[in-house]
């Protein structure tokens, strides 16, 4: 074929039996009495080839698996987080049902019930106060100044309930509950800002 020497060629050969084999066949030139020679060598490569071939296989086939796991990682991280944005909206409406509208409704009956049955209200407000202990854990986190009767303010406050109203639930005087308030406000860091106490601790 005019390939400088030495040179290196695979073929691949068709045996009568009809199997096929491949070659690699080296040639080189020798010096033989002063002659030059081309000397060929064959090497039956056909297990090395078939090797060759099946790592290639495998890896491709490797490729696609891990391409295929890395988009149903995807998929699955999206469905947990909208999974987790379902529960996070579930709770955030389960506590402010709570707050807004059976815990108002507690007090107020507890307010005008008769002395043995301030027990029973006593030990369903506790449980209903569990539910919504979010809303307490942020304000405990953040701002750990308050006291735990502010906290219960804040609560109060933050469902809409009045001044007065507050002062009724918790048998306090309305001047304590302005006080409370005043403290609240200070500890918030409102104060002379003029945000709405009640819209602040809602957007909470």
């Amino acid at each position: 074929r005019g390939e400088p020497l030495p040179a290196r060629y695979e073929y691949t050969i068709v045996r009568k039996d009809g199997k096929s084999r491949d070659l690699e066949i080296s040639t080189t030139e020798v010096l033989i009495d002063k002659e030059r020679h081309v000397l060929s060598t064959f090497r039956d490569i056909t297990e090395r080839k078939r090797a060759d071939e099946k790592i290639r296989q495998t890896s491709e086939l490797l490729q696609i698996e891990r391409e295929a796991l890395e988009r149903k990682n995807v998929a699955l991280g999206e469905i947990l987080n909208r999974i987790d944005g379902e529960k996070n909206t579930l709770k955030r409406q389960i506590v402010a049902n709570v707050e807004q509208t059976i815990i108002p409704t507690i007090v107020r009956l507890k307010k005008s019930s008769q002395s043995f049955q301030h027990r029973i209200f006593d030990m369903l407000e506790k449980d209903l106060k569990e539910i919504v202990s979010p809303f307490l854990g942020i304000l405990k986190t953040n701002y750990s100044r308050l006291s735990p009767r502010e906290l219960e303010v804040c609560r109060l406050i933050k469902n809409g309930m009045s001044s007065k109203e507050i002062a009724e639930a918790l048998s306090l005087s309305l001047w304590t509950v302005y006080k409370h308030r005043d403290q609240i406000r200070k500890k918030l860091g409102l104060t002379n800002s003029g945000a709405n106490l009640p819209a602040y601790l809602q957007s909470l």
